[in-house]
């Protein structure tokens, strides 16, 4: 017989806040919204199922707006960090203070990057121990 050293635990899906205070993503998701109560408005559907669905195709929006802003500031870094690689190398070369000056901002936008995501991470790691309150996080009997 094998025991579970850890119970498993299924990753629930939370609303990334930050996602809110773009005024481009909530008109995105107020027209997903609109589309979905034009395309589904039907009487002989009760409420409560409605209102699960709804919420169903909101988060699945939110998914989506995620998954791409995840993909296009993956993307940033990659082509950041390419950048900087091909101008150090150039630099070793050539020695020009121009091209120190680019690499120099271009680092610094990169670190920008590094550290919206650092900042991100912090927050989810607050909310995930504010969430826990005293408990350890893990099954000690079952």
């Amino acid at each position: 017989m094998a025991f579970l050293l850890h119970a498993l635990v299924a990753k629930c899906w939370r609303l990334n806040e930050r996602l809110l205070t773009y005024e481009d993503i909530l008109m995105e998701i107020e027209r997903t919204m609109r589309h979905y109560l034009e395309a589904n408005d039907n009487p002989e559907v009760g409420v409560a199922v409605f209102w699960e669905a709804l919420k169903a195709v909101v988060r699945g929006q939110f998914i989506v707006i995620a998954a791409r802003l995840n993909r296009s500031r993956w993307t940033k870094c990659q082509q950041l960090e390419d950048d900087i690689w091909s101008l150090e190398a150039s630099h070793g070369r050539s020695g020009l203070l121009m091209t120190r000056r680019l690499i120099t901002t271009l680092r610094k936008q990169l670190r920008a990057l590094d550290c919206d995501r650092a900042e991100y991470s912090l927050l989810r790691t607050k909310q995930r121990y504010c969430t826990g309150g005293d408990r350890a996080g893990c099954l000690l009997a079952h």
